[in-house]
């Protein structure tokens, strides 16, 4: 009864050695991209620099590639048999249900054409045993001509400066992020153009917000630490340009020590931290070219009056 027994056991660990050995070869076949890829590469259907996707989709295996331009519908056909043959050597069933084979007419992404075969396994197993010729199974294939349909189109970045802040996480230090934002767009259109590059701060700020809604403290904090240094870094862009065009010395001529004096207010105030945007733009685009002209205008002390009334509020 003992030997009976050791016998058994022996019995059961050659049975699981055998397992062993049959699980791990079974598993080096696993089906894979990178298997297939090299098994339709191998199978020289396309040139050797060609470019080759593969995707599953459930049990069926999608072959992507370019079409050669002579090619005609029975070529296509030809082709997607060769290649699910060579795949089915590999993989017989029930590794996959069928092959989609779709061939791009052109690389340009702009016109996505292509054309698509559908081989069934079973039916390749069939002309695998020789039960059909090969002309009658490719007589039983169709080729649809078929378009990539294109992308939706993406949100601009910038129309988070729209939205409101959603959530208590940090809420004024996202607002007051939002605000400088908003302020370098304000800026860009004061200066009649993109100085300052809004698109790419409004993206950094998106992925901080994105971090928010899935509670990614840590995420949050690198994407905001990110956004502020971008926000500065465009900050100073426009700081640059408004010191090229508003920092210029007023011009001879009338109302010459009024305007003088308005523009050390607004050097003073500026040096200061004070915006003095819109007023600089006043000075330079209003009143130094009333000035150019020589003439002692109404228009020009009423000018001079508006911002000088601004800027004593602003002391």
């Amino acid at each position: 009864m003992r030997l009976i027994t050791n016998f058994s056991k022996i019995g059961c660990l050659i049975l699981s050695l055998f397992l062993a050995v049959f699980s791990s070869a079974a598993a080096e076949k696993t089906l894979n991209t990178t298997a297939v890829t090299k098994i339709v590469r191998d199978a020289k259907i396309f040139e050797p620099n060609a470019k080759i996707d593969v995707y599953f989709n459930g049990k069926e295996i999608i072959v992507q590639s370019y079409l050669n331009p002579k090619a005609n519908d029975n070529d296509c056909k030809i082709d997607a048999v060769l290649i699910a043959k060579a795949i089915f050597d590999a993989y017989p069933p029930p590794a996959f249900s069928n092959i989609r084979v779709n061939l791009f007419e052109t690389k340009d992404e702009t016109e996505r054409k292509y054309r698509s075969v559908i081989v069934r396994a079973g039916d390749i197993e069939v002309f695998a045993k020789g039960a059909i010729s090969r002309d009658a199974l490719l007589a039983s294939l169709t080729v649809a001509h078929d378009l990539v349909p294109p992308p939706p189109p993406q949100p601009s970045p910038r129309a988070v400066l729209e939205l409101p802040i959603a959530g208590p996480y940090r809420k004024r230090e996202r607002q007051n992020l939002l605000n400088n934002i908003r302020d370098l767009q304000s800026k860009n259109q004061e200066l009649g153009r993109n100085v300052a590059d809004v698109d790419k701060c409004c993206t950094l700020f998106l992925v901080g917000e994105a971090a928010v809604r899935r509670a990614d403290g840590r995420g949050f904090v690198r994407a905001y630490n990110e956004t502020v240094l971008a926000v500065n870094q465009e900050q100073a862009k426009i700081n640059r340009v408004i010191g090229e065009l508003y920092h210029k010395p007023p011009v001879a001529g009338p109302q010459y020590a009024r305007r003088v004096k308005v523009f050390g207010a607004l050097e003073y105030l500026e040096q200061h931290g004070k915006d003095v945007t819109e007023l600089r733009r006043i000075f330079e685009k209003d009143i130094e070219p009333l000035a150019k002209t020589g003439q002692n205008s109404q228009e020009l002390d009423v000018s001079l009056t508006t911002v000088e009334r601004a800027l004593s509020s602003k002391f």
